[in-house]
């Protein structure tokens, strides 16, 4: 099931060039997978990112189903 999108939206994707986790000081090498937040310019690695990445998609998706009136 897919949500409407936005520019700001997190992402899961693949690091374009080496960093560090805000989170856990963990180092995030070039093409780890990373949960990026655009709104922040944040990258975390994808443990630490993993879960307000799948909460932001499940509200995403209960307002999309609010919204088009789905409850």
């Amino acid at each position: 099931m897919s949500h409407t999108s936005y520019a700001g939206d997190p992402k899961i994707m693949f690091a374009k060039f080496s960093s560090t986790c805000p989170k856990c000081n963990k180092k995030i090498n070039k093409s780890d997978r990373i949960v990026y937040f655009p709104n922040g310019k944040k990258a975390f690695c994808y443990s630490c990112g993993e879960q307000d990445y799948l909460d932001f998609v499940s509200s995403a998706i209960d307002e999309d189903n609010f919204n088009r009136g789905y409850c």
